[in-house]
């Protein structure tokens, strides 16, 4: 199997032991089956939050290089992991860019125009993912954008950037 392959899966029972974290609660019921995809962070943020304990059903969310998510409580937790460090990249994003000089990194609504800042107070060279998530959010607040996704209307330049 691949190395990022869950040590448990499909129908297995936790090892005891198997977080290296003596004496911890959580050491049997989430690391023995904490796959190469979830990182430390997420576990750690986990133990601080004795998640073990939670009464109510809560979603955790950490997203970073990977983006985590665990939801449970303390009778059941189901994690998930995909990659998300491209999406703040711009990948595949025809004007997408890292957040470097250059990119968009916040775009808003004010007074009814979107307007947006570009990291080092340059001429924009594209869009990065906090970007593009701002844009899409104006976009839908501005009525150009409806839930389904679908762009009302013609394409139009850029605005220029706020000051």
């Amino acid at each position: 199997p691949p190395p990022d392959y869950p040590a448990l899966h499909a129908g297995g029972a936790p090892q005891p032991g198997g977080a290296g974290i003596p004496g911890h609660p959580l050491q049997d019921q989430i690391s023995s089956q904490h796959c190469g995809l979830c990182g430390g962070d997420t576990l750690g943020c986990m133990v601080a939050t004795r998640f073990d304990r939670l009464e109510k059903l809560t979603l955790f969310i950490d997203i970073g290089t990977n983006g985590e998510m665990v939801l449970g409580d303390k009778r059941r937790r189901i994690a998930c992991s995909t990659a998300a460090g491209p999406t703040f990249e711009g990948a595949k994003i025809s004007c997408g860019m890292r957040g470097a000089e250059g990119a968009v990194d916040h775009v808003f609504l004010e007074n009814g125009e979107i307007r947006f800042h570009v990291l080092g107070e340059t001429a924009p060279r594209g869009i990065c993912g906090s970007g593009l998530l701002d844009l899409i959010a104006a976009a839908l607040d501005a009525g150009l954008l409806d839930e389904s996704g679908y762009l009302e209307g013609a394409a139009a330049p850029c605005p220029a950037p706020s000051p």
